[in-house]
């Protein structure tokens, strides 16, 4: 069980990146959450096997027009016990 803590920076606000990240982390049986920080970037967490999170994150970069990532810094952190959800924060 790994979980990484991501800042996602590029356009990434106003196009839908947190509800396709939701969408992602969901259909990989991730757990997790996602906001926008106040800075333009979005801020999220996701929890699961280790190749899982990596697919994850590679599934972002996929992402449609206009949605354009320009960088993702990851930081590991501690999993979260029970956690069963990933969550949009507004």
């Amino acid at each position: 069980m790994q979980r990484i803590h991501a800042i996602v920076s590029g356009r990434v606000q106003g196009v839908g990146f947190r509800y396709q990240a939701k969408v992602n982390a969901e259909m990989k049986g991730l757990s997790g959450w996602v906001r926008n920080k106040r800075n333009g970037d979005v801020e999220l967490e996701v929890q699961g096997d280790r190749e899982t999170i990596s697919s994850f994150f590679d599934s972002l970069y996929e992402l449609r027009f206009p949605a354009k990532i320009k960088q993702i810094e990851k930081a590991e952190k501690e999993p979260v016990p029970n956690e069963e959800q990933f969550i949009i924060y507004h």
